[in-house]
């Protein structure tokens, strides 16, 4: 006999994708027939149910519900791009991430038009047949349409070696200052998330001023993703160990589970890093409460605590991250204004110039 206790009954459709998302995160779960046609019941051990009937709530309105939506809310995620070779790292992490989020990958080029003093041409010539040499916009509009045409073939080629995840992919091209366009698109469009590469970190010191991740990173309200060139990153799946700063407050729940639906539950290992200015003692006594609560409520990841001296940051930090053998860092960040950004850079602005590794920015 089925001693099973029911957490739902559902649509069968709903049923197997509720079933499936608790199943990522370890509880034990199975479909029972119900006295209705066409509906399910999901059941777990009893054992089980408690945790179990928590973490419902939480993927009744999480991402993998997304099936259930059309794909006319996908706002897709935005790969900006420049033809180089770590533009096809960032479509590389940008694919697979959209294949995971049931998303689809929009790249985007910006490009700068030539200034154009019209002061210096008479009206009359204005009329006539422009001139390429005196108004250039259009042949250059017209060479970086075909460069995005020959990249865009360069990742089709790409997809059919198994390179790239399989599927539908847009672009956008845009003329206007990089950052200036992202930040622009991501408020007016909305993307899941924002994939971008960055250069080696003794590149990224030398840019440090006009860095275009960094611009965004510091003022984008959407998910940012920053892989760096030559970080051997190769895939998702394979990623086990995180680092999540958590500010202590009522952001970091929200966060936290936006992040996980990125990772398969039973073997991730993550750990809460606490970013706060207050002693101590007092940060890690409210952390060890945060650590318990993501113990009951996501009971198969492995989670653990590190306060970290926001006096040697940097340093013990390093240390940490080597010793830890760290793969990905989480970091919420706060909008500032660029005063504020450079008199007293956030977590996410140091680690982006220090840390040769992935990184997830979620603005809080």
């Amino acid at each position: 006999m089925n001693s099973n206790i029911s957490l739902a009954t559902l649509p069968a459709s709903d049923a197997v994708r509720i079933a499936t998302a608790l199943e990522k995160r370890g509880f034990a779960t199975s479909l029972a027939d119900t006295i209705i046609p066409g509906l399910k019941a999901v059941t777990v051990p009893p054992q089980q149910a408690l945790n179990a009937s928590r973490m419902l709530r939480t993927v009744l309105v999480s991402g993998e519900m997304r099936g259930a939506k059309s794909k006319a809310e996908d706002n897709g995620i935005l790969i900006p791009i420049d033809f180089s070779d770590k533009s096809l790292t960032a479509c590389r992490v940008g694919f697979e991430l959209a294949e995971r989020l049931s998303s689809r990958p929009v790249l985007l080029h910006t490009y700068t038009l030539p200034y154009i003093d019209t002061s210096f041409v008479k009206a009359d010539y204005i009329s006539s047949e422009a001139d390429e040499d005196i108004f250039p916009s259009d042949k250059t509009t017209a060479a970086e349409a075909s460069a995005l045409k020959a990249f865009e073939v360069k990742l089709r080629k790409k997809q059919k070696e198994g390179c790239l995840p399989c599927g539908l992919f847009s672009s956008e091209l845009l003329p206007g200052v990089p950052e200036d366009v992202i930040k622009e698109y991501a408020r007016t469009k909305s993307p899941k998330m924002i994939v971008m590469a960055t250069r080696s970190r003794h590149r990224k010191e030398e840019e440090m001023i006009g860095s275009v991740t960094a611009e965004v990173l510091d003022s984008c309200r959407v998910p940012l993703f920053t892989v760096p060139e030559d970080c051997q990153f190769r895939s998702i799946r394979d990623i086990r160990r995180l680092a999540f700063f958590c500010n202590l407050d009522s952001h970091d729940a929200a966060s936290l589970e936006s992040l996980l639906s990125l990772f398969d539950y039973p073997e991730v290992e993550i750990t809460l890093i606490p970013v706060s200015d207050k002693p101590l003692s007092a940060v890690t006594a409210r952390c060890a409460v945060l650590l318990a609560s993501f113990h009951d409520k996501y009971p198969t990841v492995n989670f653990s605590m590190q306060c970290i001296a926001q006096s040697s940051f940097k340093e013990d930090f390093r240390t940490f991250a080597d010793q830890a053998r760290l793969e990905l860092l989480i970091v919420q960040n706060k909008k500032k204004n660029i005063f504020a950004r450079l008199l007293n850079p956030g977590i996410a602005h140091i680690l982006f110039y220090d840390r040769e590794m992935p990184m997830i920015v979620i603005p809080v």
